[in-house]
């Protein structure tokens, strides 16, 4: 907003500064100066309007914006339930990890991955998802433990 008030004093410096210098070559009629003062009040009004109105404008907008979210949640929320049950769905929803959860669990709750390297033995394939410094352990597609250590390069 600071900027936008900034913006409009500019503006009404520029504009008095323009009619200055076009009154300058002849001396000012003092009824045209207070008419060209009076007429930049109403446009400061005007401007002063304006934001008051801009200010009312993203009030509502930050409302619905929230509004938006909330509901965005609440549909993400459900479409987990949906997907993995009520209990482990409204668990992947706040972002929570458990050893027995599935990476396609561990992708919706915290997204892709930064690094992920396998391992396939005879006896099962082996996964670890890197987040930044935590590391997430799978077997055959489901987690087995997980730990905080150095990031993977």
């Amino acid at each position: 907003m600071k900027y936008i008030k900034r913006t409009i004093n500019l503006i009404l410096v520029f504009v008095l500064i323009l009619n200055i210098s076009l009154t300058a070559q002849e001396k000012p009629n003092p009824e045209d100066v207070q008419a060209k003062i009076e007429s930049l009040r109403q446009v400061k009004a005007e401007m002063i309007n304006l934001i008051s109105t801009l200010k009312r404008d993203l009030k509502d907008l930050r409302g619905i914006s929230d509004s938006l979210s909330s509901q965005y949640q609440t549909d993400i929320r459900e479409l987990y339930i949906m997907r993995y049950g009520k209990d482990a769905g409204s668990k992947v929803a706040s972002g929570m990890v458990w050893t027995g959860m599935t990476e396609n669990m561990l992708r919706d709750s915290w997204g892709k991955p930064d690094s992920i390297s396998s391992n396939k033995q005879p006896w099962g394939t082996y996964n670890q998802w890197y987040y930044g410094d935590i590391i997430y352990f799978f077997k055959n597609g489901k987690m087995i433990d997980f730990e905080e250590g150095p990031a993977k390069d």
